[in-house]
């Protein structure tokens, strides 16, 4: 069996200026090489200087600095042999990394320690809905609460820093709008997930377009109106420099790879 080595290519865009926002002119573009990663999302780790990404192929995280050199930083054998990694978020407060394991039927989140890569809890979200549940982003908050989106039920789960994880909200908002079943990504749902710092998260919803507003006490949600539909968003960030007032969302892949075995 051979391995073709995929080329997996990061973008990022700078804006020339923190006062409004700008299209960057002048992306910086990272080229690496990893087999099999088939990277689903990343994060950025100031302490390490480098980003961290996650696998829909394996049960591996992995480092890329900005001159593109990659390692190994997670393989966790105690995860299902098919499992992957989606959505990751860093928690610096209590210096942990967050990352949400998909390994049909099961789904869940996994707490490490940072810098050791302990395995600190996995705490399986799949049980608490007579469908199954597909676990896809994660945000941390300044408690170390996180918050898990589930693509297929709209459902966010409230996880607390010990690892005991609840139904946040099923707010009849997400299912107000209507689905084009015509479309590819018909069956995602609520997706992208980041916190404010005001106390509320940002939700983004693959199959509708739609940003929902999400308290964080009582899983309240409201739509975000927005001039257009966000089609197919996906990832969503807050940018450092606008935090207390805009958003940056993607709704499309950041991190794009091609690869097979």
């Amino acid at each position: 069996m051979r391995i073709k080595q995929p080329c997996s290519d990061i973008s990022f865009h700078y804006s020339s200026s923190p006062s409004r926002p700008t299209h960057s002119r002048n992306p910086h573009v990272i080229n690496f090489r990893w087999p099999n990663l088939y990277p689903e999302s990343f994060t950025w780790d100031p302490k390490s200087d480098h980003f961290v990404l996650g696998s829909l192929r394996q049960r591996l995280l992995t480092s890329v600095s900005d001159a593109g050199v990659v390692s190994a930083l997670i393989s966790d054998d105690s995860l299902p042999s098919n499992a992957s990694f989606l959505g990751i978020s860093l928690d610096p407060r209590l210096h942990r990394l967050l990352a949400v394991v998909h390994s049909p039927p099961f789904s869940g989140l996994v707490a490490y320690h940072l810098p050791t890569f302990r395995q600190l809890f996995l705490t399986p979200l799949n049980g608490f809905l007579p469908s199954d549940t597909v676990s896809n982003d994660v945000a941390v908050d300044y408690l170390g609460n996180a918050y898990v989106t589930d693509s297929a039920n709209d459902v966010i789960f409230k996880v607390t820093e010990d690892g005991e994880a609840t139904i946040l909200s099923r707010s009849k908002a997400f299912k107000s709008h209507p689905v084009d079943s015509s479309v590819p990504y018909h069956n995602c749902g609520l997706n992208g997930i980041v916190f404010n710092p005001k106390g509320y998260l940002l939700v983004t919803q693959s199959n509708t377009g739609k940003l929902f507003k999400v308290d964080v006490d009582d899983g309240t949600a409201r739509r975000v109106i927005l001039n257009k539909d966000l089609t197919g968003a996906d990832g969503i960030a807050l940018r450092s420099e606008w935090c207390r007032r805009k958003s940056c969302i993607s709704s499309r892949a950041t991190i794009v790879g091609e690869g097979s075995v």
